[in-house]
């Protein structure tokens, strides 16, 4: 298994000052991505670069946090839900065998609390 992601591309709908949205992918624990306080609908996108074969999501938000939809995508169009929360605990770990993906997607039901401190997927480059 390998930690894909780091460092990767990363998108987000919005950034509070000083919290851009590579810094919840780039594998430092003391900085995060915040949406901007004015974001209704947070999203955050991790990029992997390339198709891989999933076996785990790690995300590690601020805090524990309400109405979190975690999905992955192949092509950054389409997306498949993977979890939701309606009360996220700090740290989401979700096991899976068998999905490909190549971008995973948080989505917050508001900025109130939404904070991603690091988000890490493990799995195997596809040939």
């Amino acid at each position: 298994i390998q930690i894909l992601g780091t460092n990767n591309p990363t998108f987000a709908r919005s950034n509070a000052p000083g919290h851009s949205a590579g810094m919840a992918a780039d594998g430092d624990e003391q900085t995060f991505w915040q949406p901007a306080p004015t974001d209704k609908a947070p999203q955050w996108v991790l990029d992997t670069e390339r198709g891989i074969t999933l076996k785990r999501v790690e995300v590690t938000l601020g805090s524990a946090t309400d109405d979190v939809t975690v999905s992955i995508s192949n092509d950054g169009g389409y997306y498949i839900q993977l979890a939701h929360y309606d009360r996220a605990p700090q740290k989401i770990i979700i096991e899976h065998n068998d999905l490909t993906m190549r971008f995973l997607k948080l989505n917050f039901g508001s900025s109130e609390n939404a904070k991603i401190i690091e988000a890490k997927v493990f799995g195997w480059l596809e040939d």
